[in-house]
């Protein structure tokens, strides 16, 4: 089907379900995710704020508050393997929401039999976009940690 004149468009509280919560969208460092297809605007003092395509001229914005990436294009920034002195470490994503209601996430070495992942780092929630963004930013913390001790 092809988008133009009269082709519904989706509201901007749906767009809100594909991104991080804006609070931890603020966190990311200026400079990544410019090419996030979506954003973060403000209204004139922020007081109303929404998810919008990154080039739509449509309503009165007064900024850009922050970048809002999808859980793809986060996933799609995550390294897909860690090596650390402990050995490789490979990139997780499972559902188990009909298990405990949560996404997992994180690094781990090999994927137990039980379910069980014999983890580096692992983080949960119920919302795949939020808690990607949470292991991306937790790599940037520790990334630049690494570089202070250097």
């Amino acid at each position: 089907m092809m988008l133009g004149m009269g082709a519904p468009k989706m509201s901007e509280k749906t767009l809100e379900k594909l991104v991080p919560p804006l609070e931890l969208c603020k966190k990311i460092p200026e400079g990544e995710f410019e090419d996030s297809a979506l954003v973060w605007v403000g209204d004139q003092f922020y007081e109303n704020k929404s998810v919008v395509d990154r080039g739509y001229q449509g309503i009165q914005r007064d900024g850009d508050i922050a970048p809002a990436p999808t859980a793809q294009e986060i996933l799609e920034a995550l390294p897909s393997r860690l090596n650390t002195p402990d050995g490789d470490f490979f990139l997780v994503l499972l559902d188990a929401r009909s298990i405990n209601g949560n996404w997992q996430i994180g690094y781990a070495r090999k994927l137990m039999h039980n379910g069980v992942l014999e983890d580096l780092i692992i983080i949960k929630g119920a919302d795949q976009a939020e808690i990607a963004l949470r292991l991306w930013l937790e790599l940037k913390r520790q990334g630049e940690e690494n570089e202070h001790q250097n």
